[in-house]
């Protein structure tokens, strides 16, 4: 991963939205996740069209207290070499100010860390963060590239105890 600092000079018009989103008033995590994640899911979506790419999927297991990321597939692989530009927020700290600053910038990707980005962005957003803890679940962030869509499915595990009472 490649830091940028500066916006990148040819951005997306969306990507001033999301500068000026946050520029306009502090934002809450979620509403920062939110404007960021909508940016990168049409920015990753035309890397892999570009790419030449059909799918993507993006496989992640938890439990016990540990969650990852267990796999990105591109279809085809020769699509994996794709590099993309991703909003991200940084935040800063003014000592003086005793204020903490948010700006979004642009940061170079592989196209398989994006979506893993991405995915992490989205179990987020549909309230599945934390999916490792106790029982733990999993799911799968798919891409489908001709549709222009993405989806998450995900499953929570639980343990389950049928209790019978028998006098004896």
């Amino acid at each position: 991963m490649t830091d940028s600092l500066d916006p990148h000079p040819s951005a997306p018009p969306a990507f001033e939205i999301v500068v000026a989103a946050l520029a306009a008033k502090p934002l809450t995590t979620e509403e920062e996740l939110r404007a960021t994640f909508d940016f990168n899911k049409a920015a990753v979506l035309a890397a892999l069209q570009q790419a030449g790419a059909t799918a993507a999927t993006v496989d992640y297991f938890g439990a016990g207290d540990e969650g990852r990321i267990e796999g990105v597939y591109i279809t085809p692989d020769s699509a994996a070499a794709a590099r993309v530009r991703l909003a991200v927020v940084e935040r800063s700290w003014d000592a003086g100010a005793r204020v903490m600053t948010a700006a979004a910038v642009l940061r170079d990707y592989g196209v398989d860390d994006a979506l893993t980005e991405l995915c992490e962005a989205a179990i987020t957003l549909t309230g599945h963060d934390g999916y490792e803890n106790g029982e733990g679940g999993r799911g799968a962030l798919t891409v489908d590239v001709s549709a222009g869509t993405y989806s998450l499915e995900h499953g929570n595990y639980y343990v389950e105890r049928d209790v019978t009472e028998h006098p004896l």
